[in-house]
C-alpha cells in the first residue's frame, strides 16, 4: 500500500509536534535535490516514518504565504494551516496550527486556482542525531527533495551516505514548495 512503511521492532522516530524548532517561530532549513532512492534499502538502516501530504495554498493579498495540509499517518489523518513569510532564503516566519476538518473544508474555498495542489509522501528519519525530511513528489519518479530544520543558520549538517545529493538548493526559489504548486514539477 502506498506510504506504508513497515518498522523494525524497538526503534521509534518522534511525533512531528516533538521538533526542536516549535510550530510557531522562526523555521531555519536547508533543502537539498536528490535522487529518489530506494526506501527499502533506508528502512533497513534505520526506522522512518511515512507520512501522506495533500498540501493547498490559499489566496494571499500580501507577502505571506498561507496554505493548509491534509496528512496521513497510520489510517489517521491531521489538518494544519500554516502562515509563512520570508526572512532570507534559508530562514522564514512559520504560524502552524492544527485545525479541524470542518475548517480545512471552509478553508479549501480560498484555494489559490492558478496553483496545483501538492501531494506527496514525507519520509522522516534520523541520521547522526539530525531529523531529515524526504519528500517524494507524485510528478517526479526519478528525483526528490530533503530538508533539514536547523538551531542556527551555521548548523553543520551531515548528510546521510545512504542518499545522493544532487545539490543544496536552499537558495534557488524555483525548488519551494509554493513555487512547485506553480509549475507541478520539479525544475529540472
Amino acid at each position: 500500500k502506498k506510504g506504508v512503511v513497515k518498522f523494525q521492532k524497538g526503534n521509534s522516530i518522534t511525533n512531528h509536534k516533538e521538533r526542536k524548532n516549535n510550530m510557531n517561530g522562526v523555521e531555519i532549513e536547508r533543502k537539498y535535490l536528490i535522487e529518489r532512492p530506494e526506501i527499502s534499502k533506508i528502512v533497513s538502516e534505520q526506522p522512518l516514518r511515512a507520512i501522506e501530504i495533500t498540501q493547498t495554498y490559499l489566496k494571499t493579498e500580501n507577502e505571506t504565504e498561507r496554505r493548509i495540509r491534509r496528512t496521513l499517518e497510520n489510517g489517521k489523518s491531521k489538518f494544519f494551516y500554516t502562515e509563512k513569510t520570508v526572512i532570507s532564503s534559508i530562514k522564514r516566519t512559520e504560524n502552524e496550527n492544527e485545525i479541524s476538518e470542518e475548517e480545512y473544508r471552509k478553508l479549501m474555498k480560498e484555494k489559490d486556482e492558478s496553483l496545483h495542489t501538492i501531494n506527496k509522501i514525507r519520509y522522516v528519519f534520523y541520521f547522526k542525531a539530525q531529523k531529515f525530511e524526504m519528500d517524494f513528489y507524485d510528478f517526479s519518479e526519478r528525483y526528490a527533495t530533503m530538508e533539514i530544520e536547523l538551531e542556527n543558520e551555521e548548523t553543520r549538517v551531515d548528510l546521510p551516505d545512504f542518499v545522493k545529493v544532487i545539490s543544496d538548493v536552499t537558495d534557488n526559489k524555483e525548488f519551494k514548495n509554493k513555487s512547485l504548486s506553480r509549475t507541478g514539477k520539479l525544475p529540472l
